[in-house]
């Protein structure tokens, strides 16, 4: 198989870019709309099952460590009588 070096090329090319440049502003502004859709989808998720999700998170660890509390108090005024060790 043999090699060929062909040497350097040099191609110039002319022509009308307005169409080009009308399609990109196009797909930019798109893009651009998606992102803002997808900014406040973020936005909703957050506010309506991320923080809620977290609310319940932190009131169920409220809740065993108050549970815990409570069971602790019983032992330490009812002693060995109580049930719970």
């Amino acid at each position: 198989m043999a090699n060929y070096e062909l040497g350097n090329l040099i191609w110039r090319i002319k022509g009308d870019s307005s169409d080009y440049d009308k399609k990109i502003k196009t797909t930019s502004d798109k893009l651009n709309k998606f992102g803002d859709r997808a900014k406040k989808v973020g936005k909703s998720l957050t506010t309506f099952v991320t923080a809620p999700l977290v609310g319940l998170g932190v009131a169920g660890v409220k809740a065993a460590s108050d549970l815990e509390e409570s069971l602790n108090a019983v032992n330490v005024v009812f002693g060995d009588s109580s049930d719970y060790q």
